[in-house]
């Protein structure tokens, strides 16, 4: 059985493979997951950041519990389950620092557009009306957004107890490159600045 698979893939190299799901979407016949309607269904839309590092000094949502329509509004103190939800994804040769990163902002945002709280409403169009209707007060805090800047000595931090901005390092090296270089006919040399 191993082997008629092994078969079937190396018949397809080079091959002309013909796409079978093309016609339906070309033709408006596609399904997508929001075209499936469920009976009950909530909608959620995320209140985001419009800060790239700011503390969460408040989060205004009264005049929304009694809206028609909105189930709730959460931030993170509503739901602790969220926080440290997402691990650091695991890269092979990386060396990360130990961060989890909450689904919802925990008093600070580190980055424009990070969740801070999730309306919950019976249709998709309230729940964007929901987010419109949330005030968020921040405190600003220093941010930088060039990368060589930020691992200056004097950046302002994203994680303060790390005492860096540097979340990760890769350290790769195979065969001899300080050979390959020395008997290369061309070596260039490059930096390429941020756009």
């Amino acid at each position: 059985m191993i082997q008629d698979a092994v078969s079937s893939r190396s018949s397809l190299i080079g091959a002309s493979v013909r796409r079978a799901e093309d016609r339906r979407f070309l033709t408006g016949r596609g399904r997508y997951v929001d075209d499936f309607r469920l009976d009950d269904a909530l909608h959620i839309a995320f209140v985001r950041s419009v800060h790239a590092h700011a503390k969460v000094s408040r989060i205004d949502r009264g005049r929304l519990r009694s809206s028609a329509g909105i189930v709730g509004v959460f931030a993170l103190d509503d739901l602790p389950e969220l926080s440290g939800a997402w691990p650091p994804p695991p890269v092979a040769a990386v060396s990360l620092k130990a961060f989890r990163q909450s689904a919802l902002a925990d008093r600070v945002v580190r980055f424009v557009g990070e969740p801070i709280a999730v309306v919950v409403a019976s249709d998709p169009y309230r729940a964007a009306d929901g987010v419109a209707g949330v005030t968020v007060d921040y405190e600003p805090l220093e941010a930088t957004t060039n990368p060589e800047q930020a691992l200056g000595s004097d950046a302002p931090l994203v994680h303060p107890d790390w005492g860096t901005n540097l979340a990760a390092s890769v350290a790769l090296e195979r065969g001899d490159p300080d050979t390959a270089l020395a008997g290369a006919d061309l070596v260039v040399t490059r930096r390429f600045p941020r756009a």
